[in-house]
């Protein structure tokens, strides 16, 4: 049984001509390492997740588009910040460009110069 959007909540990209899925976002409760490195509360800053852009569809503004909607989705619920974890070179670049340096960073984390960066950001700022 479903959550009906209280657990996550999800944003789906579809392709017009094909009806096909070609990207997801995301919002929902921190994760358990966001939250143990984080240290602090993090209640009223769920974390973005389950950003996928189908390959054939990169680059070409889907994601930053999903972001957005996603931001003025959390901001309707008077939600003040956000949470995003990442352990992905590919979407670590991607999330540096939008949201600048993490707020930690987890060195070595899945091996040897492979990290996991997490991003903590108000709103207002």
């Amino acid at each position: 049984m479903g959550s009906q959007g209280e657990r996550r909540f999800f944003w789906l990209a579809v392709e017009e001509e094909t009806k096909k899925i070609i990207g997801t976002i995301e919002y929902g409760v921190a994760n358990e390492l966001i939250q143990k490195t984080v240290k602090e509360d993090i209640t009223n800053f769920p974390e973005i997740g389950t950003v996928f852009i189908h390959p054939n569809y990169q680059n070409c503004g889907i994601g930053s588009l999903l972001l957005q909607k996603i931001f003025i989705t959390l901001e309707s619920r008077n939600v003040i910040g956000f949470c995003l974890d990442s352990g992905y070179n590919q979407a670590q670049t991607f999330w540096r460009k939008k949201l600048r340096n993490p707020n930690f960073s987890l060195e070595h984390y899945w091996n040897n110069n492979s990290h996991h960066m997490i991003w903590k950001r108000n709103f207002t700022l």
